[in-house]
């Protein structure tokens, strides 16, 4: 077994896995922002946590209440991944691995390998970060230290084929590069039972043009479709037409109910690693369309799922217009059991975070 750090801003995917890796064994510490009970909420054992709230609470205040140009914002996250970095090298404990989200460990990790000779992973939850900016930039500065991060690291893992594509795209060996998908936690996201008056669609995350919102709007214009959606507006009005219905961002564990609400998921995406919202709705029953860069063509091969999974190949309201309409009629035929909609059957235990922590776990042990 390793002794491993886990170095993230908040609480992404890396918080589960540091979870998954001391249950298989591993010695974790996590260094990241969020409190203890965010961490024991999530299942993180007592003491792997060094939590750096104190840190940075001041500047995610200024982002998270104060309005600011986007330009601040971007530049107080910078600022924050900073100081998570240096403290995290700062209170470095001895470790044969250190994971780091892909724009805050970068110190961390050159301490770690230069004193400990540390293997170093760099975690990228996104498409290689010179094609994220095309559609998103970052914070120019946040972009520089993802580039020299990706350099450094002994290891770049993505979550789906198409960010893996676009880091062999940019040159980087194939050596160097590891592909593991998320999971899901099935004890919050199981099989629902539709709702009586349900919606036609539901779209969760932020409603903006990168998430293929507007799209969407269109489609379902055209379609006469009753939409829900659940998260932020980015950038983008929200339809004032009756048959929108829009809800602010909800807790995780709620969103299960908003699931049960609608026949179908949509995720027209212009830009993801792997959608969590996709593995969510998956486990909630629901068919799903979605964009080539969400990565459900990943999610579809790991559950052996060929019905209830519809792709489409161009991001234009023709397409999705069909897609929409194969799904709705797939949505009457989705398997039952005791009234709850399930098409993984068995197959749902590929997507937990169990099986996520436990590949992760042999590639560490491999490496």
């Amino acid at each position: 077994m390793k002794k491993i750090v886990i170095v993230s801003s908040g609480r992404s995917h890396l918080l589960f896995l540091a979870s998954e890796l001391s249950k298989q064994g591993h010695t974790v510490q996590f260094f990241s922002y969020i409190n203890h009970a965010m961490a024991k909420r999530y299942g993180l054992p007592d003491g792997t946590l060094r939590s750096l709230t104190w840190l940075a609470a001041p500047l995610l205040f200024l982002v998270r209440k104060i309005p600011l140009p986007r330009i601040i914002r971007l530049c107080i996250t910078w600022s924050v991944d900073v100081l998570i970095d240096i403290a995290a090298s700062f209170l470095l404990p001895p470790c044969d691995v250190l994971i780091g989200h892909s724009c805050v460990a970068l110190h961390a990790s050159r301490k770690a390998k230069k004193k400990f000779n540390a293997k170093i992973i760099c975690d990228v939850g996104t498409v290689h970060v010179s094609d994220f900016d095309k559609i998103s930039p970052h914070f120019p500065m946040t972009t520089r230290r993802i580039l020299k991060y990706y350099d450094l690291a002994d290891k770049i893992v993505v979550p789906s084929e198409h960010a893996l594509k676009t880091f062999r795209e940019h040159e980087i060996s194939p050596l160097k590069l590891e592909k593991n998908c998320y999971g899901v936690d099935l004890s919050m996201f199981s099989p629902t039972e539709l709702s009586p008056k349900a919606f036609d669609v539901i779209m969760v995350g932020r409603w903006s043009h990168a998430k293929g919102a507007d799209i969407l709007t269109e489609a379902a214009r055209r379609l006469n479709l009753r939409v829900l959606h659940v998260g932020p507006l980015s950038g983008l009005d929200f339809p004032r037409e009756e048959n929108f219905v829009h809800v602010e961002p909800v807790p995780q564990s709620e969103l299960p109910r908003f699931y049960a609400k609608a026949k179908i998921c949509i995720l027209p995406s212009q830009i993801e690693g792997l959608s969590m919202v996709l593995l969510q709705a998956a486990a909630c029953g629901l068919p799903i369309v979605y964009s080539p860069m969400t990565g459900g063509n990943d999610v579809k091969k790991l559950t052996g799922t060929t019905v209830f999974m519809t792709e489409i190949r161009t991001l234009t309201v023709d397409v999705l217009c069909e897609a929409i309409i194969k799904n709705l009629s797939h949505a009457q035929n989705v398997p039952l059991v005791h009234k709850k909609r399930d098409y993984l059957g068995k197959s749902r235990s590929q997507i937990s975070w169990n099986a996520y922590g436990s590949r992760y776990s042999k590639f560490i042990e491999s490496i």
